[in-house]
């Protein structure tokens, strides 16, 4: 797959050439056409060969619209060879690819480019994000670059991309032939208490509170997989992809018990689940706080560390979350879903997180476990995915609520998107309220809601969703 180092290579001379996409998007057609048809001939031919088209970058490295053009042909001719080595030469039943970049780990160092596979999601209109932004994203139509330093995101984390065998993870099809993802949420329990210790370390001179989640017990343990065991059943039955389940009700052997479980009665329509995060303790300043991806098989597909320690506020001093923060960004790409990420409690909340999530990295669906009294502040930033249809479904704990009125939120599936019959800019009728709750919990507390695709017509072309010019 050699070709994905040539594309960003490509977006390399661009970025630093001082490309100007607007003016290659105005363009005049017939200029588009003359070089588009010249690098097709060059691309396409049977002559071709990756010497030949090293030769003709370097011949056009000084020509930004001759790069532009090139890598929009070179990004329809990658489609086809990456689904070609993805299922048909190297892996024909395999699930799913892990890959850091799409471009080779010597490239990504060179270049400082990561690319990423970018499959179409039903609830994302065909225009995406340009009427809110124009750059080289807006010309890669199966890829999607994201800038790097010294290789790593943001200079700090290493991205890993889990892609989805299609075959094996489809969409549903609804009576008014109407493509939407179905998925859950399951609060778990009302009455289990996280148990913690605290301390004191000095830090230059000055006195830093930390605190450290206790595992939970045993009898603990036992309930919440049955509670698990009976929320994972009915979410397949009611033809669920994704359940979500919350923070830190989770340990090591329980996830083990639960995937022994799926793999002796494997889950007919459930994709994946988010498992309950696991706080793990490893000694001071190295304990982690993880959520794990089971599939429908009971396989681990990966798990990811919180990125944002939580500063908790008590009555008696403010202590913080004694985690390592997780360095990988792990992120599941399929047609349909497009891109999707775990960030767990904090980690959505944190701005900067949630930039490089939905902004750099394209996310589209955001999957996020939480302990926490309230749900005021993720509903706010729930909201701020708004403008690049990103979804996020948020799973809090009924005992973690702190009782007050504002606080009997333990759920939200938002539903953003382009359809105008389905889709909506509030949170209106997406919350799952304690209030509503049977509070059996040993019966298998269940959210479900749908994120419904948008309906397009082949013969229609799409200016603007709204049918606005805009100028």
């Amino acid at each position: 797959m050699g070709i994905f180092n040539y594309i960003a290579q490509i977006i390399r001379l661009l970025l630093d050439g001082n490309f100007e996409p607007e003016k290659a998007l105005a363009m005049d057609n017939g200029d588009w056409e003359e070089i588009s048809v010249k690098t097709e001939r060059l691309l396409l031919g049977n002559d071709f060969s990756f010497s030949v088209l090293e030769e003709e970058i370097e011949k056009s490295s000084k020509d930004n619209m001759s790069l532009c053009i090139m890598l929009q042909v070179m990004d329809d001719m990658a489609l086809e060879r990456l689904e070609e080595a993805l299922w048909l030469e190297q892996m024909d039943f395999a699930g799913m690819q892990c890959l850091n970049g799409l471009n080779s780990d010597e490239n990504i160092m060179k270049t400082n480019i990561i690319l990423l596979p970018r499959y179409s999601c039903i609830w994302d209109g065909k225009s995406r994000e340009k009427h809110h932004l124009i750059n080289i994203n807006t010309f890669l139509k199966n890829t999607f670059f994201v800038e790097a330093e010294a290789g790593l995101l943001a200079g700090k984390y290493i991205v890993k991309n889990y892609i989805l065998n299609p075959q094996y993870f489809g969409m549903y099809l609804d009576k008014a032939s109407e493509l939407y993802l179905q998925l859950s949420i399951s609060p778990l329990d009302k009455e289990i208490k996280l148990k913690s210790s605290k301390y004191q370390e000095t830090e230059k001179d000055v006195r830093i509170n930390y605190f450290i989640v206790e595992k939970l017990e045993n009898d603990v343990q036992e309930k919440l997989i049955g509670h698990i065991e009976r929320a994972m059943r009915e979410a397949d039955e009611k033809k669920n992809k994704i359940l979500v389940f919350p923070e830190m009700l989770g340990t090591l052997e329980m996830k083990e018990k639960i995937k022994n479980s799926i793999k002796k009665q494997k889950l007919k329509n459930l994709h994946f689940l988010i498992f309950p995060s696991v706080w793990e303790k490893k000694g001071k300043h190295e304990n982690t706080n993880t959520s794990y991806i089971l599939d429908y098989e009971g396989n681990e597909l990966f798990g990811q560390q919180k990125l944002r320690k939580f500063p908790w506020k008590t009555n008696k001093g403010n202590y913080l979350e004694d985690i390592r923060e997780g360095n990988e960004i792990h992120i599941i790409h399929c047609e349909g879903y497009g891109s999707a990420a775990v960030a767990i409690c904090r980690s959505e909340l944190a701005e900067e997180i949630r930039e490089l999530l939905i902004k750099n990295l394209n996310i589209k669906l955001v999957l996020c476990p939480s302990w926490t009294t309230g749900n005021y502040e993720f509903e706010r930033s729930i909201l701020s995915g708004v403008e690049r249809n990103c979804n996020v479904a948020w799973c809090n704990t009924c005992s973690a609520l702190d009782g007050k009125e504002q606080s009997k939120v333990v759920g939200i599936i938002s539903a953003f998107g382009k359809n105008r019959e389905f889709s909506s800019m509030t949170l209106e009728k997406r919350r799952f309220s304690k209030e509503t709750c049977t509070e059996k919990c040993e019966l298998g507390c269940l959210f479900s809601e749908k994120i419904y695709g948008t309906d397009y017509k082949e013969s229609r072309v799409e200016n603007d969703e709204s049918g606005e010019k805009e100028f």
